[in-house]
């Protein structure tokens, strides 16, 4: 009689189980598998579902843990960005060109679809031309002869 109280409650417990198993209930699906394993120790498929429920939870953390690791990579990511924008930012009011285009340029690797550092490299790039151009100039005029002024007005007299 014990005997068929037990098949009869091991029976309940697989049924039970097997019905948060296929519910994705993986936590009340373990509970009757032990139970039924208790009942029955020596019954194979209740040990062979917990495995799964194990194997499953393992795969569940994983994903989890993959998705808050990108996430935090992410989060880096965008930190990194932002502060070569303020660096660049920085910099350009310093009037030290290159190296806001540096930073610019940098902050576009991260992130490539962004306007605003495409833009700002096209800026920089138009004033390092015109900063270019101010020093060719100004290297002619230091090597032009000086010319001495005669006249009324002349600082220099015979």
């Amino acid at each position: 009689e014990q005997s068929a109280a037990n098949d009869a409650s091991y029976q309940v417990a697989i049924a039970n189980g097997d019905k948060y198993f296929r519910d994705k209930n993986y936590n009340e699906a373990e509970n009757e598998y032990r139970l039924a394993l208790g009942l029955k120790s020596k019954e194979i498929y209740p040990q062979d579902q917990l495995e799964k429920i194990i194997a499953i939870e393992a795969a569940q953390n994983a994903a989890k843990q993959a998705e808050l690791n990108a996430k935090s990579i992410g989060e880096k990511k965008e930190q990194q960005y932002k502060n070569l924008i303020a660096l660049g930012d920085r910099e350009f009011q310093a009037e030290s060109y290159e190296k806001a285009k540096d930073n610019f340029e940098t902050a576009l690797k991260i992130k490539s679809d962004e306007a605003y550092p495409k833009a700002q490299i096209v800026l920089l790039n138009n004033l390092l031309e015109k900063e270019k151009l101010a020093e060719a100039q100004r290297g002619k005029d230091f090597d032009k002869p000086i010319q001495i002024q005669k006249g009324p007005k002349a600082t220099i007299t015979d």
